[in-house]
């Protein structure tokens, strides 16, 4: 059974500071991972982040395209 779980490998990775709080059992664990373990512990769902609207326009597209001032909505009625 894993004695550390994905938001502390995720955190751990992330963090020095935090690595150094885990138990002698945990960093153990954590040290011997492999990739694929890693890797799986950053893709849970559980641990994604949430995005500021600004972060979210920044690389988002969803607009209309535009060519000057013209868009292909205003200018083609579509």
């Amino acid at each position: 059974m894993s004695t550390i779980s994905s938001e502390q490998v995720v955190k751990a990775w992330r963090d020095p500071e935090y690595r150094e709080t885990l138990t002698a059992e945990q960093l153990t664990e954590f040290q011997s991972m492999t990739e694929e373990q890693i890797v799986h512990a950053f893709s849970d769902p559980a641990l994604a982040i949430e995005l500021t609207d600004e972060e979210l326009e920044a690389v988002a597209g969803g607009g209309a395209p535009t060519i000057g001032s013209c868009n292909m909505i205003s200018c083609f009625d579509l």
